[in-house]
């Protein structure tokens, strides 16, 4: 895998402040593992919408000149979700992997 920082691409990780919103007891100590890994900026939240969680993130994100966002998560139906839809009316175009 290509670190982001070599492609022109900016990689920002999520850390969620509520394990119990992950389904399975195990999911919180795995999701921990995959925070930062390659020097990433880790974003906390404590809902389910990252934007929401951190009003100024949309600001510093179109600031740094991003306006496309690859969204990925542990549970699409969820935070993915909800983080989507917060990149979305902040205006920019987003992307889920399937």
């Amino acid at each position: 895998m290509t670190h982001p920082g070599t492609t022109g691409a900016t990689a920002l990780v999520v850390a969620d402040a509520q394990p119990n919103m992950l389904v399975g007891a195990g999911a919180a100590p795995e999701a921990a593992e995959l925070r930062g890994v390659l020097g990433e900026r880790v974003v906390n939240k404590s809902v389910s919408d990252t934007f929401a969680a951190n009003p100024p993130l949309a600001a510093e994100l179109w600031s740094a000149g991003v306006r496309r966002l690859v969204v990925v998560g542990l549970q699409s139906e969820h935070c993915v979700r909800a983080t989507s839809l917060g990149a979305l009316d902040a205006g920019f175009a987003v992307l889920l992997p399937s």
